[in-house]
């Protein structure tokens, strides 16, 4: 059974800053607090995705823009063609 996790940005700061204090002082996250060390993995988890996501929707426009103005382009091309001839 997969439980659902609430991300709570407060909390990830929290667990990131924490991470990174133990990081200073030469010592292990998962070590010191396995429980803590696996909330912060998690919240790291549904930061990444959000993260893919975003960036997915940012290239799908991308392309999608790309595509129109090519096509665009290309019509004015045939046009032109066909006038030509």
């Amino acid at each position: 059974m997969v439980s659902e996790i609430k991300f709570n940005k407060f909390e990830y700061v929290e667990l990131l800053t924490e991470e990174r204090v133990l990081n200073d002082r030469k010592k292990s996250f998962s070590i010191e607090s396995l429980k803590l060390y696996e909330k912060y993995l998690n919240y790291s988890i549904i930061m990444s995705d959000q993260v893919s996501f975003n960036n997915k929707n940012k290239y799908v426009f991308l392309i999608k823009e790309y595509l129109e103005v090519n096509i665009c382009v290309l019509k004015n091309l045939l046009n032109r063609s066909r006038k030509s001839t």
